[in-house]
Parts: C-alpha cells; structure tokens; sequence
C-alpha cells in the first residue's frame, strides 16, 4: 500500500471488493435469460419475483437478482418498494432489439451420443431442440439428420451413466444431447422447446 493512513486502505479494499460484488451480482447469466424469456412467453402484466419464481422453479433471490440486471440494462420496468415491487416488460420489439448482443445458448453443454433403441427411446423423450425444434416452428428441414434433444442436467444423470457403463455393440442411432440447467419444459410448446 502506497498510504500510511490505515482507514484509506480500508477505503481502497472496499471499494475494490464492491466493483467485484456489482460485477459478480450484476451480469448477465443463463438465469437472467431464464427470467427475461419468462416475460416474453407470460402475458403482458406486473409480476412479483415470488410470481415468476413459482413458475421457473429457482429461489426468489435468484429472481430478483435477474429482475434487477435486466432493469439496469433496461429491457423492464419496476413499480413499488421493497417486497412489493413488481416488474414488467417494456416493448417487447424494442427489448428484443436491444437485448440481442446479450443472449446466450440457454444450454450449459452440447454433445453427440451413439445411442441403441432403448437408449434413444429414453432420450427421445425430452423436447426437440436445436435445428430440430426451429424446424417445428417454421416448416424447414432440418440442416441435419441427427435429431437434437434438450434435456434438464438433473434427470439426464441416470441415462448417461447407463450409457458410460455399459458398451453400445451396435448403435443404431445418433442424437445431439443439450443439457440444460433448468427443466426445458417448464416454458415449452408442445414437443419442441420454448419460442423464445
């Protein structure tokens, strides 16, 4: 340290450990997409964070902290004070505009499995995803013939380890595997994943 006084250092470490926390505490994260996409999908209204975490099935907390990052880069409104505040989406044109350099893969992983019949028949039961699930929307063949999946990571689990410990002599099917860290379905539209 370049100063004798004790309390400056004091000064100095607290704010450094501040631009940390409001970095840390203030980013965007596949939570706060989570968040955002739940009031794009959601009618038009005011929402508590109990309200949205209800939904999502995250903590409150978690919630607020999305609701505030996307109030600072300006995508929502808030009204009220303390447990009371409710936030609402803006446009959802001009949000969509302005929030495009944010967006991230709503998936934490990607990878390719050769899988057996009954493998796949499990796999094939989570929601299309990928190319797969923009084909569902707008009537586009796929780019590719390896159907893509979206999976939540906490029940996937039990397939992957079937699939690690056991040799696959004869696979008869290729998939793209995306795991997610929440549960897809939560927000989905029929067999494909959320619009959004």
């Amino acid at each position: 340290m370049y100063t004798y006084n004790p309390n400056d250092r004091i000064d100095i470490l607290k704010s450094m450990f501040d631009e940390l926390r409001e970095e840390n505490t203030f980013s965007y994260t596949k939570n706060v997409q989570l968040v955002l996409k739940f009031y794009f999908l959601k009618p038009v209204r005011s929402y508590t964070s109990r309200e949205v975490a209800d939904v999502l099935k995250i903590s409150p907390s978690s919630v607020t902290r999305a609701n505030e990052v996307l109030f600072r880069i300006g995508a929502l409104e808030k009204t009220g004070l303390g447990a009371g505040i409710e936030y609402f989406i803006k446009n959802k044109k001009n949000v969509l505009k302005m929030m495009e350099r944010y967006f991230i893969k709503p998936y934490e992983k990607s990878f390719f499995m050769a899988v057996d019949d009954y493998r796949y028949n499990a796999i094939s039961s989570n929601l299309l995803s990928g190319q797969y699930a923009l084909s569902e929307y707008s009537d586009l063949m796929p780019e590719s013939n390896i159907p893509s999946f979206a999976v939540y990571k906490k029940t996937f689990a039990p397939i992957y380890n079937s699939y690690i410990s056991l040799s696959i002599e004869d696979p008869t099917h290729f998939v793209q595997v995306q795991l997610y860290i929440y549960d897809p379905t939560i927000l989905s539209r029929g067999k494909t994943i959320d619009l959004f």
